[in-house]
């Protein structure tokens, strides 16, 4: 068993932070101050549930292994974070859930509970759209209107908004378009973030950026992926067996595990 030791500096891409063991893990960060129970290293069947969301096995609410493929999702805003550092009085509209208060019936008369989304809360998702919408432009300016994958989730959150806007439903489909909407306006503004922020530390290991504890960062098992997004100041979790530990490794922080029982 490795004997660790604790210091307080010169910590490194594999380094500690904080360090925690997770049978039959264990689990180093060298740029966060928790580390987040991994539910991504075994099949696990997906269960959808009424809000539209897939709790810790969704990659908008829960951090979920480093995927080249999708690599700018380790930007998406992190719930437990924004709600930390927001004003309480202020609504966090990117996570916010439905109640029937939100709902409109267009006829309170009729047996069928049809309706349409409050206008106050359109206005609100529309205005995450809008500045996405912004984002979105002035970098398309910057590259001669290149196409990339944010054209299309752009397209689907504006058709959203449209069903939301124009369209009667029930009050369990709004809660659903709701979310989905939700999904898009994340993901697009992760995707901005990566590609303004974090993509060229990404590239360019030699310009490293200041960890942003606000974005979701990833699990990971590979070194060298740990490496980078230390580099490119995003929270990363690194996954290891016990004996591949070193007995010299720098830690600052023995921590307990935080479980999902927010979602």
């Amino acid at each position: 068993r490795a004997e660790l030791r604790l210091f307080e500096e010169h910590i490194h891409e594999f380094n500690a932070n904080v360090i925690t063991y997770c049978d039959p893990y264990m689990i180093t960060s060298p740029n966060a101050y928790w580390i987040l129970e991994p539910h991504c290293f075994e099949n696990e069947e997906l269960h959808a549930r009424a809000d539209g969301c897939f709790r810790y096995q969704d990659c908008f609410q829960w951090p979920q292994p480093y995927s080249k493929k999708f690599e700018y999702t380790v930007c998406t805003l992190n719930l437990l974070k924004a709600k930390a550092l927001e004003d309480p009085s202020k609504m966090l509209w990117e996570f916010w859930t439905p109640s029937e208060d939100d709902f409109e019936l267009i006829d309170p008369q009729s047996s069928f509970c049809i309706s349409k989304l409050n206008r106050d809360v359109y206005y609100h998702l529309y205005r995450l759209y809008n500045l996405g919408q912004v984002s979105i432009n002035n970098w398309k300016a910057k590259q001669e209107g290149k196409k990339v994958i944010v054209t299309g989730m752009q397209l689907h959150a504006q058709h959203l908004l449209n069903i939301l806007k124009h369209h009667p439903l029930t009050f369990s489909d709004i809660v659903l378009y709701v979310a989905e909407l939700q999904h898009y306006l994340l993901d697009i503004a992760a995707h901005m973030c990566y590609i303004n922020h974090h993509q060229f530390a990404l590239t360019y290991p030699n310009f490293p950026k200041p960890t942003n504890n606000l974005l979701m960062g990833c699990f990971t098992k590979d070194i060298t992926t740990c490496e980078q997004l230390w580099h490119a100041g995003i929270s990363v979790w690194l996954v290891r067996s016990l004996q591949f530990i070193p007995q010299n490794i720098n830690i600052v922080n023995v921590v307990s595990i935080t479980c999902p029982d927010h979602i």
